[in-house]
């Protein structure tokens, strides 16, 4: 994994823009838990973002990537389970939280249903029982899926 690491970081410094890119590196450094690398990249990511104003499946799947990063760092040390409380965890979750509703906001109705519930769940992981729950009735008041049951089941664990 530590060469396809190497590979990816190479591949960076020619498409220094390249999103997609980035969301691979983000991906295998949480994997290593290589948690410098990840937030140096994840910053790098948020800004292409920023510049470029697009919307879209990647920048969905780069999101996605943030979050396991942030769920992957919950803990200072496995053996102690000591909650991490350091402010870059906080910085990773709101900048990826803002982002999120640009998203909802502005991407095609194709990802509006996998925006809606990484929405939902970031919501509920910011306290704000009620905003989630209000997504996930929507969305099954719409049918947005033809598989209801999870979010049915989601709905009903609030």
């Amino acid at each position: 994994m530590e060469e396809k690491l190497n590979a990816l970081e190479f591949l960076l410094v020619t498409d220094a823009e390249s999103l997609s890119l980035i969301t691979d590196i983000v991906e295998l450094c949480t994997k290593l838990r290589k948690r410098d690398k990840s937030l140096i990249h994840i910053e790098k990511g948020m800004s292409v973002i920023k510049e470029n104003q697009k919307y879209g499946a990647v920048e969905l799947a780069f999101l996605k990537s943030c979050v396991q990063f942030w769920k992957s760092i919950r803990f200072l040390d496995m053996s102690t389970l000591r909650i991490n409380m350091e402010r870059y965890r906080f910085n990773t979750f709101d900048a990826a939280y803002h982002l999120i509703s640009l998203i909802c906001s502005n991407c095609d109705d194709d990802l509006m249903d996998e925006a809606n519930i990484l929405s939902s769940y970031m919501k509920e992981c910011k306290g704000q029982l009620y905003d989630s729950l209000d997504i996930l009735s929507t969305m099954i008041s719409e049918q947005r899926f033809e598989d209801l049951s999870y979010l049915i089941f989601r709905a009903a664990s609030k």
